[in-house]
């Protein structure tokens, strides 16, 4: 099931799902210092949020798999910038 924010009006009308890409990087704002800011839901445990397909997955792990590829069983993800 869609929730409207994943949905845009196309040029006929109808409603059409928004690239997932595009939705995660209007959420993030790139800091001078090279560090993301995660603009939209964080969890209790201080982690941001993001959903596709109607799945929540952790934001960093999403931006992770989308730029370099799926993560390597065992690879421990290391928030350099500190701000999870």
């Amino acid at each position: 099931m869609w929730k409207k924010r994943d949905l845009k009006k196309g040029p006929d009308g109808r409603f059409m799902e928004i690239d997932p890409q595009k939705r995660f990087f209007s959420k993030v704002i790139c800091k001078p210092n090279g560090c993301w800011d995660w603009t939209d839901y964080i969890g209790k445990d201080g982690y941001g949020r993001f959903e596709v397909d109607g799945r929540p997955i952790l934001a960093f792990r999403f931006s992770y798999e989308t730029l370099v590829g799926k993560i390597p069983e065992g690879l421990s993800l290391d928030h350099l910038c500190r701000n999870r």
